[in-house]
C-alpha cells in the first residue's frame, strides 16, 4: 500500500481513462481493459480511489462507442446499445445482435429472474427454533407465534 492510495487497479483504470480521452495508444485500450478486468476479478474489495478511477474509465470507454455499428434483429444501429428484453419478447422472436465493424466490441449481457416454483425446504443439518422472552429475561409463552391461541395482551413487548 502506498501513501497516495495508489494500486495496480487504480493505476490501470487511470491509464485507460487517459488513453481513451486523449486517443493516444487507442489500439492498446482493449488489452488494457482485459488487464483491468482480471485485476478487478481478483479483488475482494476496492478502495474509493479504485472505484472512482474505474468509474472514470467506464465513462471514457462509453464515449468511444460512437463508432460502434451493430445490426439488431436486422436493423442497423450506431453507437451504444442498451435494451431490456422480457421473456415474452424473446419467446416471440429471438434477437440476433451482430457487430458489423472490423473492430472488436464487447457485449455485456445480464440475466435476472425468479424461479416459477419455490425451492424445497432443506435443513442440511441445521434447524431454527424461536424462543421468546419478556423484557426482564423470563421465557414468555407466546403460543400465537406458532398458530395457537394468544396468551399475550396488547402492548406486551418481547425479545
Amino acid at each position: 500500500m502506498r501513501g497516495d492510495y495508489g494500486s495496480f487497479l487504480r493505476d490501470r483504470a487511470a491509464i485507460i481513462t487517459l488513453a481513451s480521452e486523449t486517443k493516444v495508444s487507442i489500439g492498446r485500450v482493449p488489452q488494457l481493459t482485459d488487464v483491468l478486468a482480471k485485476a478487478y476479478a481478483g479483488k475482494a474489495y476496492t478502495s474509493t480511489q479504485e472505484q472512482a478511477w474505474m468509474l472514470l474509465a467506464a465513462r471514457a470507454l462509453s464515449e468511444r462507442t460512437d463508432a460502434t455499428r451493430l445490426t439488431v434483429g436486422g436493423v442497423t444501429h450506431e453507437g451504444r446499445y442498451m435494451r431490456s428484453f422480457t421473456h415474452a419478447d424473446l419467446a416471440r422472436a429471438p434477437v440476433a445482435i451482430t457487430n458489423v465493424t472490423a473492430d472488436a466490441t464487447r457485449a455485456v449481457v445480464s440475466v435476472t429472474g425468479a424461479s416459477l416454483t419455490a425451492e424445497p425446504a432443506v435443513s442440511r443439518g441445521m434447524s431454527i427454533t424461536r424462543t421468546y422472552y419478556t423484557l426482564d429475561g423470563k421465557p414468555a409463552d407466546v403460543k400465537s407465534a406458532a398458530g395457537g391461541s394468544a396468551r399475550v395482551r396488547q402492548n406486551d413487548r418481547f425479545v
